[in-house]
């Protein structure tokens, strides 16, 4: 548009920033794109896991924020999309996996292609990847273009250079020979090798051409030289690393929107996006006006009141939108407390059904899921920090964490509902008119009680569990004659009293009766035994009526 036309557009945002304005239910306005804008907003945020909702106009997610600043390499707000680190998360999924993606933001994880997509969607966006080796000398790669497609193009990545660079860095360059490549994984061969699938011999998922070159998503091995024959790992072949027989032992990678020059403003060579006060917004206009060629985007200006702040929980969502389907959402418990993305139980099953009235008693909606089973695709044997923090996929296996639930159930009183199925698919609940947990000084100490069900009571009648503290392998918190630790003689970690009454986040075994007795995943009075593992389990917790 021409200069003038633009200036009157700039008149209109800025008066229509200043003016008040009605706020959605959902206070979409609150929530920054990226990791970048919530350094903007806030120069002093420090590294921690925020909620961020790119501008596409779907649900907010949870992601880790690198915000230390103090240099070339470490000046902050960068959105972190892969970790590895210690080995604790396989990152040999499928397609569907990697698509949604896994793993614990405070750990290892990848955040999901969907998810780096619609981040990158929003602009022109740079690439860090941090590398560590087994003698814990760190270098870096900084790539000046990187976006990823949507899932019609397989992902596609784009990875290549802006400003007169591409890429800059200490450990070498081997990703620009994929720049253009679709995504690959065991179940889906996107590569140009004809002689077979690089994401099976590479034991991972990537963007692979016609070697693993890069292959940051391989198998965590021991770090350092690999003897050949023995099988992939974290490779980076470049002249720093010149081989594929070396597995490396931290990977770090994360993206940012690239820096905003006047150069390139007036080149018009990127979309100007402003986030400012009113009077801020002024001055931009007045320097998108000059540059004349530039695209303008407005994002959300004003913040939200108070008044509108996140839903507290997935009933509470379900009380402002009675057709809310069960799925992803992001919750706020408490005003003035970080978001928490978490998955919303809404089936409601009601009315007359094969002659009779269903009273509602169990799927009546509303329900936060805390934990989930299915598959065995998490591992569920962890210490205390991941049970504090929580770990897993919001939409396969995950535990929400104990800091979480307490958040969630410190407020009045709340039931907990669970859902078992055993290996031949028959489904029975468990369902406790009260439930809380403490905080960590309590050691996330279980109250319950008030059962009703058709599982059987394996929580307050066989044996009570009210009042027990949370244990785990490496903190052992149940006074057991000789000492011993339940946690590590189930495989698992859970509020034990008895060891093997109840075992919800044992190992999971083949559904079924159990050759390892007492490992497994056991609800005692379903079985009438604790040799026997299921096959699922979802626990939800929602506000009493």
């Amino acid at each position: 548009m021409d200069s003038r036309m633009l200036a009157i557009c700039c008149i209109l945002v800025v008066m229509a920033a200043c003016l008040p304005t009605t706020v959605s239910d959902n206070c979409e306005c609150r929530k920054s794109r990226d990791c970048g804008e919530i350094l903007e907003n806030n120069p002093s945020a420090v590294s921690d896991d925020y909620v961020i909702k790119p501008h596409d106009g779907r649900s907010a997610f949870t992601v880790y924020c690198d915000m230390k600043q103090g240099g070339e390499w470490t000046d902050g707000g960068w959105t972190v999309i892969q970790r590895r680190e210690d080995g604790s998360v396989n990152f040999y999924h499928n397609w569907a996996e990697y698509k949604e993606g896994f793993g614990n933001v405070h750990s290892e994880f990848w955040l999901g292609n969907e998810k780096i997509h619609r981040i990158t969607s929003n602009g022109d966006y740079e690439l860090l990847i941090e590398i560590t080796d087994h003698l814990n000398v760190l270098r870096l790669a900084r790539y000046s273009h990187f976006g990823i497609g949507t899932e019609d193009s397989n992902y596609n990545m784009s990875i290549t250079g802006l400003r007169g660079y591409g890429f800059r860095g200490t450990a070498g360059n081997p990703m620009e020979f994929d720049n253009g490549q679709p995504f690959s994984t065991f179940d889906r061969d996107n590569d140009e090798w004809s002689s077979g699938n690089l994401a099976v011999t590479g034991k991972g998922g990537w963007w692979y051409r016609l070697f693993t070159n890069a292959n940051l998503n391989g198998p965590y091995r021991t770090p350092g030289p690999i003897a050949a024959g023995s099988g992939p790992g974290i490779n980076w072949y470049s002249h720093t690393w010149p081989t594929y027989l070396y597995s490396h032992k931290k990977i770090v990678m994360m993206i940012k929107r690239a820096r905003i020059t006047l150069s390139n403003i007036v080149r018009g060579s990127f979309q100007v996006r402003y986030r400012m006060d009113c009077r801020m917004l002024v001055i931009g206009c007045a320097l998108v006006v000059m540059a004349s060629s530039c695209q303008i985007d407005v994002p959300d200006i004003c913040e939200c009141s108070t008044a509108a702040s996140s839903l507290r929980d997935c009933g509470e969502i379900l009380q402002r939108d009675s057709s809310a389907q069960s799925g992803v959402y992001v919750i706020q418990p408490h005003d003035g407390e970080p978001e928490l993305t978490v998955y919303c139980y809404m089936k409601q099953d009601t009315g007359w059904k094969d002659g009779r009235w269903t009273d509602n008693l169990w799927t009546d909606g509303g329900w936060t899921v805390i934990q989930r089973r299915e598959d065995g695709s998490e591992n569920f044997y962890r210490n205390w920090a991941a049970y504090k923090a929580g770990f897993g996929n919001v939409n396969s296996e995950y535990w929400l964490g104990n800091e979480q639930i307490n958040r969630l159930t410190s407020d009045g009183n709340n039931e907990l509902l669970i859902e078992m199925t055993d290996h031949l698919n028959e489904t029975r609940v468990a369902k406790y008119s009260h439930f809380h947990i403490g905080n960590e000084e309590s050691d996330y100490t279980l109250t319950i009680s008030g059962y009703r069900g058709t599982a059987g009571d394996s929580l307050t009648s066989q044996h009570s569990y009210n009042g027990e503290p949370f244990s785990t392998y490496d903190r052992n918190n149940i006074d057991i004659v000789g000492g011993a630790n339940c946690a590590v003689n189930a495989k698992g970690a859970w509020w034990y009293g008895p060891c093997y009454i109840s075992n919800l986040n044992g190992q999971y075994l083949t559904p079924g009766p159990n050759p390892f007795p007492y490992n497994g995943i056991i609800w005692r009075s379903f079985k009438s035994t604790s040799a026997y593992s299921l096959k699922k389990v979802v626990m939800m917790v929602k506000r009493a009526s």
